[in-house]
């Protein structure tokens, strides 16, 4: 059985299908760490799960490697048991952008809480829309992330009722790139690397949202 957290969240890794590594402006500069104004380039780029997050569509990443949405029952390593761990899912340990998706099954409309930890650079879409923490304006003007650091960031999350889909986009620091995410704590809600509860780990197709940015 899945390690249980002290905290509700959104689930352990085996709740998120993940895709990945795309490469960051940021990883591909001579000296990434003289370079951070290149975090800010690669956050508002674009990249292909943003614009199909449909669970059986295979994309172009890092050094035109074709990549697919996977799922696992492993869990295993740091943050795994309340998030993902890219160097684990997806062989990045850092400097590169990954990608990690779960669906939220609702009985209804309703809002909950949502809060995000990072390595070390990090931002959600739920349904295709950008979640905007509480983060300070000033923080997210430097680049362009609602989520950054270790420490928890809240947000509020509006579900409709149904399938509702989470994308996060993460992008790693020097040395990590994992993610954490913790919920209020309501037990009529299930978080599901598919669409489909009934058949993890099976390609079938998720919501097709566009992103919406600011």
């Amino acid at each position: 059985s899945a390690p249980r957290s002290r905290r509700p969240t959104a689930g352990p890794t085996s709740r998120w299908s993940t895709m990945g590594p795309f490469a960051s402006p940021w990883g591909q500069a001579a000296n990434p760490n003289g370079a951070y104004d290149q975090v800010k380039v690669g956050m508002l780029k674009v990249y292909p799960p943003e614009k199909d997050a449909r669970l059986d569509q295979t994309q172009t990443g890092k050094g035109g490697k074709a990549l697919c949405w996977r799922q696992t029952d492993k869990i295993i390593g740091s943050h795994s048991s309340e998030g993902v761990n890219f160097a684990i899912r997806s062989y990045c340990p850092g400097f590169d952008i990954c990608y990690a998706v779960t669906h939220i099954h609702s009985p209804n409309d309703r809002e909950i809480l949502m809060a995000i930890g990072t390595d070390w650079w990090c931002n959600a879409y739920l349904n295709g829309k950008l979640v905007k923490s509480q983060i300070d304006p000033k923080s997210f003007a430097a680049d362009a992330c609602y989520f950054q650091r270790w420490k928890p960031i809240f947000a509020t999350l509006k579900l409709k009722k149904g399938v509702n889909t989470l994308l996060v986009k993460n992008h790693g620091g020097s040395m990590n790139n994992w993610f954490v995410c913790y919920v209020s704590y309501q037990p009529d809600l299930r978080f599901t690397a598919t669409p489909n509860a009934d058949t993890p780990g099976r390609k079938v197709a998720a919501t097709n949202d566009a992103i919406t940015t600011p």
